[in-house]
């Protein structure tokens, strides 16, 4: 029986049974490297992007994800469609300043303050998303402004 000492890496010694010590240092290296490899947060910070009324990051990538805050429109004056569109604009160009883009968004959480204008919210929503749509969840909810009748938060894939 072979013995693979992985002390070095602070893991007790692998044993063998068919004495394949140099496949176990591998696998133990690679591991090693893998935990080595840490991930952080990163806040996308651009004057491209909508500045936040209260305390929290427009984006926040992790690794080849991004994480999209909510978005509103600006102009409240306008019905659900035109909202949606504005929404939708703003969390295209966030996408875009990431280096991403609808074609790589993989879940919504879509925040309506009338559920009977969702018919109108899905006209527009369909628009940006393409055929390969992303994973979803809809609901009615009372929103941060009363004029407001919509709200889109994204995850966001990032290709390499």
């Amino acid at each position: 029986m072979g013995v693979c000492d992985a002390g070095a890496l602070g893991q007790p010694a692998l044993e063998s049974p068919d004495g394949h010590e140099a496949a176990l240092n591998r696998q133990v290296d690679a591991t090693a490297r893998e935990e080595d490899t840490v991930t952080k947060r990163e806040i996308l910070k651009s004057d491209k992007l909508p500045v936040p009324a209260s305390p929290y990051s427009v984006a926040t990538k992790w690794g080849n994800l991004l994480f999209i805050s909510g978005q509103v429109p600006s102009d409240t004056s306008q019905d659900i469609s035109g909202q949606t569109r504005q929404v939708m604009e703003k969390l295209k160009a966030i996408m875009a300043e990431a280096g991403t883009g609808y074609e790589h968004a993989l879940k919504a959480t879509c925040f309506l303050t009338d559920i009977g204008e969702f018919a109108q919210f899905n006209e527009v929503y369909k628009e940006y998303v393409g055929e390969e749509k992303p994973c979803r969840s809809t609901v009615q909810a009372a929103l941060a402004g009363p004029a407001y009748k919509v709200e889109v938060d994204m995850i966001v894939g990032i290709p390499d």
